[in-house]
């Protein structure tokens, strides 16, 4: 089966369009482009295509066709980075399949009239799951017929501007929308302002920063707001630190949250308020965290970062929020790189390549506990990553879902021209009223020659295996794959 691409390249073509608009409006001096491309094919053999379990198992082959682009535009006041790929897989079995599996990100954003309006914006197309006990693919990293393609877009444009010698301000507007090519979940559309006010340095030792914000999230194609899993926020909050040292401050955050829709429950808005700390005691070492009271739960909000070594640096990251529908696979947590020009997570720092499979695809917001930790350290000539995720989403209406997820990353330079590289994930997903919960596991290593300027050969084995106390959630499948890929 053909799986046709979303209605939204036209789409996709207007936001890569309004980014490099946004870098050539850039003031001052020309763009500084740098890419790196590439094209590859390869085929795969596996020995049980769909994850079906034992008896059941049909192999085949895979013919994949791929293309890859890493961009970076830098203006005098303007950044746009692109950073993907996109997979065309062929799979000869016991029918013929064609799927596309993208997995692309583009984001851009410039400053004008001298600071005082800063327009930002991005896109990302991937594959996300349907389910949240999406099985993992020895062939295809998820089960293609556990996913569907999603293409998400946003626009922000912000003014900022001094208000005298004592405050700034900010006025923010954010619209996002995704298209998913399955009639299995509702698309979404947000709409979201906000407002800042902040004191400046003549009221040091404080810090006083007030926020007003007012979200709409509709679900497309249904009923009015209230009456099938919209929501509305309107929240207004005071922030206060006060600091006892440039490195050390004391917060304190109150505020009030009103929030209607059949997406959450009623009783989530009302007053909220934290103390906490933040704290930067050298140059390598990062602390915030909060504890407080909001959505009618205790509310925790932490962050470390810690830079161990000069070659090894940790992160950690726990929070409590409101996840509107679109957020969870939008890409919203992605940020370019200052120091490497690559989009990487916000938090962990972490690259595309290292990302955890979502918990699936919904259409109504969810009340989300997460907790993400990274460990990274470059030895010489190995590179080791490892990532830990646990998260929790209490939705209204929709079952409740858990997952805790562990990737691990190894690659080492064995000598000039090859490379050995290990890769495995971990990944066990339950969901209220279920039975059983779905844990998966994916191992895979692999081999990288530079065969001649810019010509790479690989090959990598991979075994990816399910474990349930349901006969059918079990699985084992094994896949080799051979290929070329030309850089250039």
């Amino acid at each position: 089966m053909l799986v046709p691409c979303l209605p939204t390249a036209r789409a996709a073509r207007t936001v890569l369009g309004l980014l490099s608009l946004v870098l050539l409006t850039s003031p001052g001096r020309a763009a500084d482009v740098t890419y790196n491309g590439s094209i590859g094919t390869s085929v795969t053999h596996s020995d049980n295509l769909d994850q079906d379990p034992k008896g059941q198992e049909s192999s085949g082959l895979v013919f994949t066709q791929d293309v890859g682009l890493a961009m970076r535009a830098v203006g005098a006041r303007s950044d746009v980075a692109v950073n993907g790929t996109v997979k065309l897989d062929t799979t000869v079995g016991d029918q013929k399949e064609v799927n596309l599996r993208p997995e692309v990100v583009a984001l851009g954003q410039t400053e004008l009239a001298n600071g005082f309006l800063l327009l930002s914006g991005g896109m990302s197309w991937r594959r996300e799951p349907l389910t949240p006990d999406a099985a993992l693919s020895a062939t295809t990293d998820l089960n293609s017929n556990d996913t569907t393609q999603v293409f998400n877009l946003n626009f922000n444009p912000t003014l900022r501007s001094r208000l005298g010698d004592y405050a700034k301000g900010e006025l923010r507007y954010r619209y996002a929308r995704n298209f998913i090519a399955s009639d299995a979940v509702r698309e979404t559309e947000i709409n979201q302002q906000v407002a800042v006010l902040q004191s400046d340095r003549p009221l040091y030792p404080y810090r006083l920063t007030l926020t007003g914000e007012h979200t709409t999230a509709d679900k497309l194609g249904g009923d009015k707001l209230g009456s099938n899993g919209d929501l509305e926020q309107l929240s207004g909050s005071l922030r206060t630190e006060y600091a006892f040292s440039p490195r050390m401050a004391l917060i304190g955050i109150a505020g009030y949250d009103d929030i209607s829709g059949g997406a959450v429950d009623p009783d989530l808005g009302g007053a909220f308020g934290a103390v906490g700390l933040r704290y930067e005691p050298n140059s390598g070492t990062e602390l915030e965290g909060t504890v407080g009271y909001r959505f009618g739960r205790p509310n925790v909000q932490a962050l470390l970062r810690q830079r161990i070594t000069g070659r090894i640096q940790a992160v950690v990251s726990y929070s409590t929020f409101l996840e509107l529908p679109l957020d969870a696979g939008s890409g919203a947590d992605l940020t370019i790189d200052p120091e490497t020009g690559q989009i990487v997570h916000a938090i962990t720092r972490l690259p595309l390549s290292v990302n955890f499979p979502g918990l699936g695809l919904k259409d109504s917001a969810s009340l989300t506990d997460r907790l993400d930790a990274a460990l990274t350290g470059t030895f010489d000539r190995t590179t080791a990553t490892l990532g830990v995720r646990w998260e929790r989403r209490d939705f209204a209406t929709d079952p409740d879902e858990r997952l805790a997820a562990i990737l691990l990353r190894l690659q080492r330079q064995l000598t000039s021209r090859l490379t050995l590289s290990l890769d495995s994930d971990f990944r066990r997903t339950e969901t209220a009223g279920d039975q059983d919960p779905a844990l998966s596991v994916l191992v895979r290593t692999g081999l990288n020659y530079e065969i001649g300027p810019s010509l790479y050969g690989y090959a990598a084995y991979a075994r990816s295996q399910g474990f349930s106390g349901s006969r059918e959630d079990k699985y084992v499948e094994n896949a080799v794959m051979i290929g070329l890929r030309l850089t250039f």
